[in-house]
């Protein structure tokens, strides 16, 4: 009796596992990340910030390497009670939340906006990073021109060169990094718009979000911050630029997001503690390392 419930066992997990691959190789398949969208955040909740505590919160694009000065801050301040670094929330839900005290500092990777100064809030720049094109190992890498970069975001290059489909992730509109290539790559705006429009791609709604896309989904390219990828080591490949897209983007002064702390009174405490670690020699070195252009406290950029 248990041996046909054994052999009845083995029959159904190979019919499953057969369904599965008809179901992966059918014609028109698409991979996990190029399917449904989502866009999950997690909010801080309201909490008493005192001198002793620090929560920041904000942009993705910033959590990489504010995670890793926090954690090496955090090797000195053992004692740092209730701190924290939250999952991505964007700049602008960043700003809401150290405007309402959610928050001690919040992360932004843009400028503050007209309506967003006249909060009276205080920025804190503390690095730059470089927005690349980033893709799956997969993906044969040859330098990205004007004509080959709008033919894959207007979906009219199907295939690489190696023959495994392009899969394109975008952004949501707003985000830091599609708008510096948009104002930077002549036709890029229009391209990348149509594209929204006609749900051609799917849309990334967070920076781990599309980190996880390009990682995992075969063929995939999308917008992403090298500083993540050095920073972590992710296994993604980065395009270098033809001449007439890198010329533009210098041109605009459009190759680099700027990362900043915003707060909304003087920051004290641990605050104050952070900030004075970020700007601190070892601090300095620390974001040069990760891959990014450090900004001193004067303002001054090292490490090109």
């Amino acid at each position: 009796m248990w041996w046909r419930v054994r052999w009845m066992i083995a029959v159904g997990v190979v019919l499953v596992l057969g369904a599965l691959a008809i179901y992966t190789y059918t014609p028109g398949w698409r991979p996990p990340f190029a399917q449904e969208p989502f866009t999950s955040v997690n909010a801080p909740s309201q909490i008493s910030q005192t001198p002793t505590t620090l929560t920041l919160a904000g942009s993705g694009s910033n959590l990489p390497l504010t995670r890793l000065l926090f954690r090496r801050f955090l090797r000195t301040h053992t004692s740092c009670v209730g701190c924290k670094v939250h999952r991505s929330i964007g700049s602008k839900g960043g700003i809401r939340a150290v405007n309402d005290g959610a928050v001690g500092l919040g992360l932004i990777s843009r400028a503050l906006r007209a309506n967003e100064r006249a909060l009276g809030l205080q920025t804190f720049l503390y690095a730059r990073v470089s927005v690349v094109f980033a893709a799956h190992p997969s993906v044969p890498l040859k330098a990205l021109d004007r004509a080959s970069l709008l033919s894959l975001y207007g979906g009219r290059t199907k295939r690489w060169s190696n023959g495994l489909p392009v899969v394109v992730f975008q952004r949501e509109k707003g985000d830091s990094g599609h708008r510096l290539l948009e104002r930077g790559i002549p036709g890029f705006a229009r391209v990348n718009r149509a594209a929204y429009r006609r749900g051609l791609w799917r849309v990334m709604y967070r920076d781990q979000d599309m980190q996880e896309a390009l990682m995992y989904t075969p063929g995939a390219i999308g917008v992403f911050d090298k500083g993540a990828i050095v920073s972590q080591s992710l296994p993604l490949r980065i395009f270098p630029l033809a001449k007439d897209v890198s010329a533009h983007l210098h041109k605009k002064n459009a190759l680099y997001k700027p990362l900043s702390f915003v707060s909304r009174v003087q920051p004290s405490g641990r605050a104050k503690e952070f900030l004075d670690f970020t700007y601190s020699p070892e601090g300095q070195k620390l974001i040069c390392r990760a891959g990014y252009i450090a900004i001193s406290r004067d303002g001054e950029e090292g490490c090109r």
